[in-house]
């Protein structure tokens, strides 16, 4: 069952089995009985997607997102936190159920903000190591030309 891009009304489910997945041609069984989950409950559930990792045989990396029809049914599914569900929920046998959480304009905002403050410090401080190789290639000519002033004076003498 595919999520949707509804995501005001999506939350997170943890605490799954982390087991590999069962799939039906393209369904994946944990994601259907984890809709039938919220269903039984009073939910209108939109969408499932469970989390796969496929690099370790398929398995179900342990939590899920979860989209619904409405706020009534987001809120519904929020009281089901530390809800038992044998067969879905890992060793303490409860899912673990909050909110998911969006990115918003003001999150891509400040890390925007971040991103451009840490390029113009990487840019000051290039300019500063170049300008302190200067200065270093500038004081060596000095205390050379000292040295070798120097000694000129002194036989001169």
């Amino acid at each position: 069952m595919a999520c949707t891009d509804n995501s005001s009304f999506r939350i997170v489910v943890s605490g799954m089995v982390k087991k590999p997945v069962q799939r039906s041609g393209n369904e994946i069984a944990e994601e259907e009985n984890l809709g039938c989950f919220f269903r039984d409950h009073g939910c209108k559930v939109v969408g499932v997607r469970i989390v796969i990792d496929a690099k370790r045989s398929h398995k179900c990396r342990g939590f899920a997102f979860v989209d619904f029809e409405d706020y009534e049914s987001l809120d519904l599914a929020l009281k089901l936190h530390n809800r038992e569900a044998k067969g879905l929920a890992g060793k303490d046998g409860k899912l673990r159920i909050q909110r998911a959480r969006t990115a918003t304009d003001e999150g891509r905002k400040r890390h925007q903000v971040i991103s451009d403050e840490r390029y113009q410090t990487e840019e000051l401080e290039r300019k500063l190591a170049f300008h302190a190789a200067r200065l270093n290639e500038l004081v060596r000519e000095a205390v050379q030309k000292q040295l070798s002033g120097g000694a000129t004076q002194d036989d001169q003498c």
